[in-house]
């Protein structure tokens, strides 16, 4: 993220769209976490609160809610991992302040989590369901399917973000913008509250389709056969990664090409406002996050095929990702408006093109 691929905005300029404030983020980040625990204790086993009372069990066993052995309940294992990992995540942000001599934490080593923990957590709930031996086939192949899925999807991100520097080390700019909106107290809390913590509870809430085909299939579940929705969710999920590569390589060309040029003192033709408005970037100022967000509504789908309910609680990680980027003041403004800082012509390319869901562009 340290690369050419990301110019800052100019200083003292402002942007065509407001951000969120510290109370807003604070306010999203609590409420959004509390609901997933809620729902992962009352529908999906994860008891943090019910066992602590009884002597017989440990800690650990009552947070992971496998309080009986033969209930054995991986997603709650998850829970008490997420928690873990949400620590840890905390602790190496200030470990990376000190080692790039930073004036406050340094939450990038967030971003280069993102797209590696959904699959891991996929394929730990292949691995239960394969040496539970309670499971029927059907859950097992189900998970297989939103294991390689999500892997795909993994890769391919990881390898996109490898590409542009993500990995190289550095601190991404974008968090320094955000602290300049803060005092250096609040970009403390706000890095514990919503980056370090509750950013790692959504990305378990997005794999919590997961659990319902789990709890489905388990000990006495009626988990439905394979049909014809997972075959639909599968294929559409697999058009959803290949929309996103195609946006993202899309971006990542012509950026390439247009600092090529400014490097050698080329004209800049095409590439002089800076900012793509080509290809998908035509029908979408966001393609990329737009299959991004509808991926996760489309694994939400293999929950439903296995269960029969249409709405089930594990909804809440695909709405909650849907807030995180497309209400006001969520991150696809906060990318605005950094983008109408950075190129004076992108407000009127916000005036032609769509916003975020694909569609015809305005003359």
């Amino acid at each position: 993220m340290t690369s050419h691929m990301y110019e800052r905005p100019k200083e003292g300029t402002k942007g065509s769209v407001e951000h969120a404030s510290f109370t807003e983020a604070l306010i999203g980040g609590v409420g959004s976490s509390s609901a997933c625990f809620y729902i992962w204790e009352i529908y999906y086993g994860a008891d943090m609160t019910g066992c602590l009372a009884k002597k017989d069990y440990t800690f650990l066993s009552c947070l992971s809610g496998n309080q009986d052995d033969s209930d054995v309940n991986p997603w709650g294992n998850l829970v008490v991992a997420v928690v873990i990992i949400s620590i840890l995540t905390f602790i190496s942000s200030w470990v990376l302040r000190f080692a790039h001599g930073r004036s406050a934490a340094d939450p990038s080593v967030v971003d280069r989590l993102w797209s590696i923990v959904p699959w891991c957590y996929a394929w730990y709930m292949c691995y239960a369901a394969s040496s539970s031996g309670t499971v029927s086939d059907s859950t097992f192949q189900r998970l297989l399917i939103m294991a390689v899925l999500s892997t795909l999807w993994g890769a391919r991100l990881t390898w996109n973000f490898a590409r542009k520097g993500g990995f190289s080390g550095g601190e991404d700019y974008r968090w320094v913008e955000v602290q300049s909106w803060m005092a250096p107290w609040q970009f403390e809390v706000f890095n514990l509250v919503f980056i370090t913590t509750y950013q790692h509870y959504l990305l378990l809430a997005i794999t919590t389709p997961l659990a319902v085909v789990w709890q489905a299939g388990a000990a006495g579940g009626d988990a439905a056969p394979l049909g014809s929705l997972d075959y639909f969710a599968a294929g559409l999920y697999a058009l959803l990664i290949f929309g996103e590569y195609t946006a993202d390589c899309q971006m990542f060309d012509f950026q390439t090409e247009k600092y090529r040029r400014k490097n050698a003192g080329e004209a800049l033709g095409e590439y002089k406002k800076g900012f793509i408005t080509t290809g998908l970037w035509a029908w979408s100022r966001h393609p990329n996050y737009f299959c991004e967000v509808s991926l996760w509504w489309t694994f939400y789908l293999f929950g439903v095929a296995a269960s029969g309910e249409w709405l089930n609680p594990s909804i809440i990680g695909c709405i909650l990702l849907t807030v995180l980027f497309v209400p006001p003041k969520a991150s696809l403004d906060t990318t605005e408006g950094l983008s109408s800082r950075k190129y004076p012509e992108y407000k009127e390319y916000q005036k032609t093109t769509a916003r975020f869901v694909p569609w015809f562009p305005k003359v």
